[in-house]
């Protein structure tokens, strides 16, 4: 049975109250303080606990977007914590919203991978459609940035790896996200980032997918995505990706822009601060990276992630010298405690000459192309890369028990 969430009227009590779907349009009673109160569209917050949907039952509510609603709900059978998304029911009676909801959830089904939300299905129940997906316990990297203001370097320069893998693999299926930024990039506890919010995903080249509808966020939005270009790929994440750390580095976005019209016609004009100016601990390398990333024109940006990735492996190196590839090898920065979120889409509401060369910042263009031919290597949960020598506990006390007994042995002599 379907039971909605609504909050008692009278500003002295707010109870909760949990109101059948027959009450809709009635008036209620609260039963803590009296009040009269009639449930509408407009109070009601969403579905109470204990609300069934196909083979889910509802917990709370931890997100809320234009399109639709997130709850954490847990899966019949396999008593699987998982996350629902339903979409508003005005939008599920526009047969377009309908259909660019379906959109996402395939979209997003079609992707597997440990940077991306995990989709589980597509269900319609009782009049209402939703998917269920992987529940991520964390915090959004926009919550991290209003706590914290921005990320230390090698951090965010982590995250940042984490999150150009994700895209990498959303582009070897071929699909654009269109909204990525700083709400829609999960932190786990364990410190890998998840990119969250499938809602604008668009798989390129599919068939009718004509449309006058801006989608994306202004201040994350590339110029061709605010013009609305069929032709509209992955440099467009990459530009968003790269305002979104522009921000996480320096604690402001690039540029305040406030609507898809101010993007037309500010942005293509405005002048990019150097990052080192608001922040001196940025290697230069990474500011070069990230203000190409930024490229108002499409054939001076990073033309694939795998492009993306290869310098900012050069940066790593930089990072550590001697090291390679290969760094970063300590364990993630866990989450304080009481930070944490439950919740995938809070908020929701933005190189080289040729690719696989790795020249650097500077170069040319290169023909855009699916594959990542980045040659980094995947770290483990840990962060460190699978397979790089360690050294057993034994072997360094032993090296050490060694070196002590030669210098003594030295002293003796010398004595």
């Amino acid at each position: 049975m379907i039971e909605f969430l609504v909050h008692c009227g009278n500003p002295k009590c707010q109870q909760g109250l949990s109101c059948p779907k027959e009450l809709m349009d009635k008036e209620v009673q609260c039963p803590k303080c009296g009040f009269l109160m009639l449930v509408t569209a407009g109070n009601i917050e969403g579905f109470a606990p204990g609300t069934r949907l196909g083979q889910y039952t509802v917990s709370t509510k931890i997100g809320e977007g234009s399109m639709g609603r997130v709850y954490e709900a847990v899966q019949d059978g396999l008593n699987r914590r998982v996350a629902l998304k339903v979409l508003r029911g005005r939008f599920a009676k526009d047969p377009s919203y309908l259909k660019r909801f379906q959109r996402e959830a395939q979209s997003a089904a079609s992707l597997s991978h440990r940077n991306i939300v995990t989709v589980y299905e597509i269900v319609q129940d009782q009049g209402y459609y939703f998917f269920s997906m992987e529940l991520v316990e964390g915090e959004t990297l926009q919550t991290r940035l209003h706590r914290e203001g921005r990320l230390k370097v090698r951090e965010g320069l982590r995250y940042m790896v984490q999150a150009a893998r994700g895209l990498s693999h959303s582009w070897e299926h071929k699909i654009i996200h269109r909204d990525i930024k700083p709400g829609n990039l999960m932190v786990t506890r364990d410190g890998a980032l998840k990119i969250a919010d499938l809602g604008l995903a668009k798989p390129i080249g599919m068939a009718g997918e004509k449309t006058t509808l801006i989608m994306g966020t202004p201040s994350y939005m590339s110029p061709e995505q605010a013009r609305n270009l069929e032709s509209v790929d992955i440099r467009a994440d990459i530009y968003s990706l790269g305002a979104t750390f522009y921000q996480a580095f320096t604690g402001q976005a690039p540029f305040v822009l406030n609507t898809i019209q101010e993007v037309i016609t500010q942005l293509p004009q405005a002048a990019l601060r150097p990052m080192r100016d608001l922040n001196p601990e940025i290697p230069p390398l990474l500011a070069s990276v990230i203000e190409k990333m930024l490229a108002r024109e499409l054939e001076k940006r990073y033309q694939t992630p795998g492009e993306l990735l290869q310098d900012l492996d050069q940066v790593r190196t930089v990072l550590s010298p001697g090291a390679g590839p290969k760094v970063e090898t300590g364990p993630y920065e866990a989450i304080p405690p009481g930070a944490a979120e439950k919740s995938v889409v809070p908020g929701s509401g933005e190189g080289p000459s040729e690719q696989g060369t790795g020249n650097g910042p500077g170069a040319g263009p290169a023909t855009p192309q699916p594959a990542d031919s980045s040659g980094l290597a995947e770290e483990d949960a840990t962060g460190r890369v699978p397979g790089a020598p360690r050294f057993p506990v034994w072997a360094v006390w032993l090296a050490g028990l060694i070196a002590l007994a030669a210098v003594v042995a030295g002293m003796f002599w010398a004595a």
